[in-house]
Formats: structure tokens, C-alpha cells, sequence
């Protein structure tokens, strides 16, 4: 005796898994993402003592007016600064949990796309 019944809802489970699928390859290359896209202030709040990333480059030691000024800023000095006002252990440290929340809302925006 074969029984059969039908299964609910697996439209909508491919669709999601379509629509994340396309967020994953959207952040597959390199992403051009701006410092205040990056380091927005509820991550600058949450994790530091300064409201934006802004705040924290004008109340660094350095002279930072440009994209050029931030990247004469010795690696050493620019990740002691950090492990100094930050909990993070270097800028490294601190971009990756930034890119990993910066990710993580942006497919959670998408999951909620119709």
C-alpha cells in the first residue's frame, strides 16, 4: 500500500534559498564599502568609545584628511591606537567583525525582500 502526501511551503523555502543564494554571489568579488557604510554607529557605539568611525580617526594621533593620510598611517601604530580604544586586538580584527555584522544585516535585509 503506497500512501502520499503533499509537503507545504517548499516554494517559498526555494525562493529563499534563491534570494540568499543571490546575496552570497553579490558579496562573491570585491566590495567597494565606504568606512561609514563599514563602521556604522550603532557598531561604533556598540563596540567602541566613539559614535563614528569619523570621531575615532579625528581623535587619533594622526593626521587623517584623506584616503591617502589614513594609508601612510603605519600598520603598528594605526593597530595600537586601536587595541588602545577598542576591544579589538588590531584593525584587522576590528574590520572583520565589521564586515561580518555589515554582511550578516545586509542578507538578513534581503531574506525580508518579498
Amino acid at each position: 500500500m503506497s500512501s502520499s502526501f503533499e509537503i507545504k511551503g517548499l516554494d517559498e523555502i526555494q525562493n529563499n534559498l534563491n534570494r540568499l543564494t543571490n546575496e552570497f554571489e553579490k558579496f562573491s568579488g570585491p566590495q567597494a564599502v565606504t568606512l561609514n557604510d563599514l563602521f556604522p554607529h550603532e557598531f561604533m557605539s556598540k563596540h567602541t568609545r566613539f559614535a563614528s568611525i569619523d570621531e575615532l580617526l579625528k581623535k587619533s594621533p594622526f593626521k587623517v584628511e584623506s584616503e591617502e593620510d589614513f594609508k601612510d598611517i603605519p600598520e603598528e601604530a594605526w593597530d595600537v591606537y586601536v587595541r588602545e580604544n577598542t576591544p579589538f586586538k588590531s584593525w584587522a580584527e576590528m574590520q572583520s567583525k565589521a564586515a561580518e555584522e555589515y554582511f550578516g544585516k545586509n542578507v538578513q535585509k534581503a531574506m525580508k525582500k518579498p
